[in-house]
C-alpha cells in the first residue's frame, strides 16, 4: 500500500547572518567619529576671578590649554601631555575592526579575531574617556574647595564641562553597546538535503493521477489501439 510521501520542509538559509557584526560595526565607527570629533572640542572651561585683577579663562582640550588672556611670561599648563593620542590609538583601532567585521558579515563562520579587535578597540576607548572624566570631576571639585575657602580673599574659580567632554561621554556610552553584540557568537549555517531542480524549499505532494501517489489516474478517451481497460 502505497501512502503520500512528503518530503522534510527546509526553509530558505537565513538572508542576514551577520546583522549583530553589521551593527557593531556602525557603532563603532559612530563612537570613533565622536571620540575623535570630541578631543579637539573643550572638555573643561575653568574661571579663575580675582579681586584685583580681571577673570582668567582656562580652556582645556584633549590636545592643550588654552588660556585668556595668555600669561605674560611663559606656564608650563600649556606642556601639559595630550589626552589625545590615546584617543586616536582607540578610534584608529575601532575603525579597522569595523572594516573586519563588514568584510566577514557576510561569510559563514565565527570570525574571532575581527570581534576579538572590536571588544578590545571598545574597552581601550572607553577606558581612555573614563581617565579623561575622572580627571574632569576632580577639577571641579578642587575648584568648589578652593571656592569655599576663598570667599574672604576675592579668588572665585568655577570649572564647566565643554562640549567636547559630552562627546567623550557619548562615545563612550555607544562602545558599550557595541561590546554585547561583539560577544555574539554567529549560528552554525543550517543543513539540509542536497538541492534538487527546485532547490531544498519545501515540496508538495505529487498531484492526483501520479503514478507514485498510488491514485487513480484522470480519465482519457480511449483512443484506438489502447489495450481494453478494466473496472
Amino acid at each position: 500500500m502505497s501512502g503520500v510521501h512528503v518530503q522534510p520542509q527546509f526553509g530558505p538559509p537565513d538572508a542576514a547572518p551577520g546583522v549583530p557584526r553589521l551593527i557593531a560595526a556602525g557603532l563603532l565607527v559612530v563612537s570613533a567619529a565622536l571620540a575623535v570629533g570630541g578631543s579637539f572640542l573643550a572638555l573643561s572651561v575653568r574661571r579663575y576671578e580675582f579681586s584685583l585683577s580681571g577673570p582668567t579663562v582656562v580652556v582645556t582640550t584633549a590636545w592643550g590649554v588654552g588660556i585668556d588672556p595668555p600669561p605674560e611670561a611663559p606656564t608650563s599648563v600649556a606642556a601639559a601631555a595630550p589626552l589625545g593620542i590615546p584617543l586616536v590609538v582607540a578610534a584608529g583601532a575601532a575603525v579597522v575592526a569595523a572594516i573586519l567585521l563588514l568584510l566577514s558579515a557576510r561569510r559563514p563562520g565565527d570570525h574571532v579575531p575581527a570581534r576579538m579587535l572590536g571588544v578590545v578597540s571598545a574597552g581601550l576607548l572607553g577606558g581612555s574617556i573614563w581617565i579623561i572624566w575622572i580627571e574632569l570631576t576632580t577639577q571641579a571639585s578642587n575648584a568648589r574647595a578652593a571656592a569655599e575657602g576663598g570667599i574672604d580673599s576675592g579668588f572665585r574659580p568655577t570649572v564647566g564641562y565643554g562640549p567636547g567632554a559630552w562627546l567623550l561621554l557619548g562615545a563612550a556610552m555607544v562602545a558599550l553597546v557595541a561590546v554585547p553584540l561583539l560577544m555574539v557568537r554567529p549560528d552554525d549555517p543550517p543543513t539540509g538535503p542536497p538541492a534538487g531542480p527546485h532547490g531544498p524549499w519545501p515540496q508538495f505532494p505529487p498531484p492526483s493521477g501520479d503514478p507514485r501517489s498510488g491514485g487513480p489516474g484522470p480519465w482519457w478517451p480511449p483512443q484506438q489501439g489502447d489495450p481494453p481497460r478494466q473496472g
